[in-house]
């Protein structure tokens, strides 16, 4: 199927639904905080190499943070899984057209959408704000003095036990 550039623009730039789409942020709150950070730190656990140290430990603990700026806002998915390492498929298909010369006016410069989205800013702001208050807890699971799984240290960020 062949779109002209005119009306592929015309469709992109039309407002969206409010059935289809919702732009207002949904910030990550504490239990989804804890468990996208716990999910990330596990994960980074597959690179611990030989004997644990203190600056490995220090390592992980900082490098976990930064990571989820790399992450992305999915909208169209619920909980914990609308945040994801991967773009989005919305992201994706911009980023194909514009590679393919089509120009894409979304009202905004293109800057924007390689800056973190406010709801990954958020979210790695209550990693930091959990690791300060964890730290302890953390500490002991790393150097194998706490049998605990790390989602344990959830518990208290989350009413719902349901998702442990």
């Amino acid at each position: 199927m062949v779109v002209s550039p005119g009306v592929l623009l015309l469709f992109l730039s039309l407002p969206p639904s409010s059935s289809s789409f919702d732009a207002t942020p949904v910030m990550a709150d504490k239990c989804e905080a804890c468990l996208i950070t716990v999910r990330e730190m596990e994960e980074s656990t597959n690179s611990f190499r030989g004997e644990r140290s203190e600056s490995q430990l220090i390592e992980w603990l900082e490098g976990t943070c930064e990571r989820l700026l790399k992450y992305h806002v999915h909208r169209d998915k619920q909980g914990i899984d609308r945040f994801q390492p991967q773009k989005s498929g919305t992201i994706n298909t911009i980023e194909s057209l514009k590679q393919r010369g089509v120009k894409v006016d979304l009202g905004f410069p293109d800057e924007f959408l390689a800056e973190p989205e406010a709801e990954i800013a958020h979210l790695k702001m209550m990693c930091e704000d959990l690791m300060s208050r964890k730290e302890e807890e953390l500490e002991e699971w790393y150097y194998g003095e706490s049998r605990n799984h790390l989602k344990a240290i959830c518990r208290a960020e989350c009413r719902l036990q349901a998702e442990l």
